[in-house]
């Protein structure tokens, strides 16, 4: 099912290059997030679209409704 993101980012500080989340659907307890970027030039994953992914964490319910992000990443490889 298709998640409205209407306002998903209202309120927020985030400025228009960290808003890249486009689009997102829930199966059951799966979230499937559609994110994007405008330059990519230079990085294997831009740090933006790793940003961007991760907002759809608060779409599911990982968290609550505490709207919190992994901090912290140790042995991720690319």
């Amino acid at each position: 099912m298709a998640v409205d993101l209407g306002g998903f980012y209202e309120g927020l500080e985030y400025g228009p290059a960290f808003q890249g989340l486009r689009a997102a659907w829930r199966r059951g307890d799966e979230v499937f997030a559609e994110v994007a970027v405008d330059e990519v030039a230079g990085f294997g994953l831009h740090p933006v679209l790793l940003d961007s992914a991760l907002h759809a964490i608060g779409l599911g319910d990982y968290f609550s409704d505490t709207g919190r992000l992994p901090f912290a990443w140790s042995g991720v490889s690319l």
